[in-house]
This record gives C-alpha cells, structure tokens and sequence, in this order.
C-alpha cells in the first residue's frame, strides 16, 4: 500500500497505546487519537515487548472530528459499555468509505454502530483483543505483555473483505482468519466467559481463601466454570451452524482437565497484574471495575439472551450471571442486566449479514503476512486468554 493512510484510533487506555505504537510506526500511515486526555500523549508513542522496541508516531486530540476526519481506517479500543458514546461523537466526521472497527467486537458492536451511526459505514472487528498491554507512562510508553498468534475478524461487509485485510495486514501484521456471522465475536471464549469465571469464583468461594490477585489466584472453581462456560459456548455455535475451529478451551490451553488448566492460567507471563474487583470487607463486587461493567452486561448476558432465544440451555450461564448480580447491590445489579437496546433484538436480527437476512455457514480463509519482529508485527508471543 503506497501513500499516506490516515487511521484514527479512539480511546485512551492500555490498547490504544499498544496499537498507536504499533500502527504508527507503519510508513506512510497519519494515526491520530481520539481521546478525552491528549495533554500527557507525545508526539511519539514507544511499545515494549521484551526485547523489542517499536515507536509510532502519533497525534493526539479530544476533537472527533479532527481524529477521524478524512481517516479511512477507524479503531474503537475502548470498552463496551463506550462504544455507543465514542461512536456517536465520530459518527458525523466519518468518511462514508471508513472502516470502523473495535478490537474485540463484543456486546453486539455491529448493532451499535447502526444505531449510533446514521452512515451505517463499514463494520469490522476481532473476537479478542490482539494484545495485553500496560501503560508505564500515559502517552509515551506502553509494555506489551502478550500477542495474539492470530486476529479472528467479523465484518458487516464480507464482499469487501478484501480491502479491509490488506488495511489491517499492513496495520498490524499478524495473520487473518475471516469467520461469520459478526456475533462470533460474542460467541467466542474470550473475555465473555473468561473473566466472569473468576468473578464468579470469587462471589462464592471460602472469604478465608480469597485473595486480592485476579489472575495469580485462579482457583479450581473459576477453571471448572470457565470449563462448564466454554461447553455451553460450544453448543450454542454448533446449534447456530457457527463453526470456530481451534478456539475452545481445550484447543487454547492443550488442556479440559481443571487442576492443570488452573495452573497453566496461573503462569501465563502475559496476564497483567490485577487486583481482584471484590470490595472483600462487604464481600460485593465491585461494579466500577470494567471486567463487571463490560464482560457481564455485554459479554456474558448477551451470550445467555441469543441461548434463550435459540433455545438451547444454559444452566451455567444462568447461574454465573444470578450469583453475580446478587453479588453487586441493587442499583448495580439491574446495571449488570443486558442493555435495553440489545434486549428487542430477534434471533433473526442477532445472526443477520448486511442485509438482515441470517448467515448460518462459517467461512475461514488464514493469511499470514512477513514483518519484522514487532509486537503485532509477525511476533507472536504468548498465548492470551
């Protein structure tokens, strides 16, 4: 790809970081940021991954319009529970041929953006984020912990596909498989069912045992859960006619056996550190912490709504998500429900291609792209959940 390619790149966090590094050291390539902090960011964003140092240069802005104005490639790296916020600011400023994206797309984002975006431009997105990330110092240096081997991609426009991977080839340089229908990006063991296993885990085992780590506490409970999730997961797919080859549990981790996938969790190098989101004192979640506000309302609960409405059991997924929300007081408990405008969507709607008619058949196609060993760049690294 010759030229220069504006790309703009809307949030402010961990992610963002990683990827304005990443895609800003791309030649030719003008990355801006949107984001509601742009007095710390530099004019050059450094990403280290071990041994390797990448540095992009970027600009960053709180104006959408200047962000993503003219930008043919447009990434949303900001929770779900913003998604609708962030894409009705930019909504007026996208170039009608843009690509808008969130990496991952969970929650229903292709939903969001024809609710949110009038244009209704071209939707993308991962089913897992493509790194772990740590800010070590907000607009300047970011730690990438993790690499995906591979981004899983949906898309609104499969016709257009095309276009759309040599984008991200170039952006990013990890290798493509193309999968359908755009919830697969949901329906995927990510985050939607990783993090409420161990929430979950910690809302009802011992107070005596409880720890304040996230990861480095992962206990058999949180394995068995995320084991049990992963199953009911499988079955919803095959019951849709979603194939996702090489992506559960077992698949992820060489491993379905409890004890020994509790222990590979707990030496996963790329996990970043993480207090548990559980207010241990009055034994509540605590319900500010993203993992509660994104992975539940947008994650889990919307997985347990497309299973009711195509009949095929959850009991799981059930009860993960009552023992959560009795775990939360009640004004955050009716937060932790599915959003209101997620809830009237059909089945029909949930699994609908471009045009709402639905696509039941997975297709995959794997490219894999040369590039030097940069994080997101032909660097793999370790395996994330």
């Amino acid at each position: 790809m010759s030229g220069s390619l504006r790309v703009a790149i809307c949030g402010g966090g961990n992610l963002a970081h990683a990827l304005a590094a990443v895609v800003g050291a791309v030649p030719g390539f003008n990355v801006r940021v949107l984001t509601r902090r742009p007095q710390p960011w530099k004019s050059t964003v450094r990403a280290v991954h071990g041994d390797v140092v990448v540095e992009g240069s970027v600009h960053a802005t709180s104006d959408p319009g200047a962000a993503v104005a003219g930008a043919e490639l447009v990434i949303v790296a900001a929770p779900a529970y913003a998604h609708a916020e962030i894409i009705t600011a930019i909504a007026p400023h996208l170039h009608p041929e843009a690509w808008l994206g969130a990496l991952p797309a969970v929650g229903g984002f292709d939903h969001v953006v024809r609710s949110a975006a009038p244009s209704r431009p071209r939707a993308f997105g991962s089913l897992r984020s493509p790194y772990n990330a740590r800010i070590v110092r907000r607009g300047s240096i970011v730690e990438v912990t993790g690499v995906v081997p591979r981004i899983d991609l949906v898309t609104s426009h499969p016709e257009e596909l095309h276009c759309l991977e040599a984008l991200l080839r170039e952006a990013l340089g990890l290798p493509l498989r193309t999968v359908e229908p755009f919830i697969a990006a949901t329906l995927s063991p990510g985050s939607t069912i990783f993090h409420p296993s161990r929430l979950y885990e910690l809302c009802t085992q011992d107070p005596a045992v409880r720890t304040k780590s996230f990861y480095g506490s992962w206990g058999r409970i949180a394995s068995e859960t995320y084991l049990d999730l992963d199953r009911e997961l499988t079955a919803l797919r095959s019951a849709l006619g979603i194939d996702l080859p090489g992506i559960g549990a077992k698949e992820h981790y060489g491993t379905d056996e409890p004890e020994m996938l509790t222990r590979r969790i707990r030496g996963l190098k790329g996990l970043p550190s993480v207090k548990a989101p559980f207010h241990f004192e009055s034994r509540v979640l605590d319900t500010a912490h993203r993992f509660v506000q994104e992975d539940l309302p947008y994650g889990l609960a919307v997985v347990e709504r497309v299973a009711t409405l195509a009949g095929v059991p959850g009991p799981t997924m059930s009860r993960v998500l009552q023992t959560l929300r009795a775990g939360a007081n009640c004004e955050a408990g009716i937060a932790l429900k599915l959003p209101e405008r997620l809830s009237s969507l059909t089945l029909r709607e949930w699994l609908h291609d471009r045009s709402g008619s639905p696509t039941m058949a997975e297709r995959t196609r794997s490219k894999r792209t040369a590039g030097a060993a940069l994080p997101g760049r032909g660097c793999a690294g370790e395996s994330l959940p």
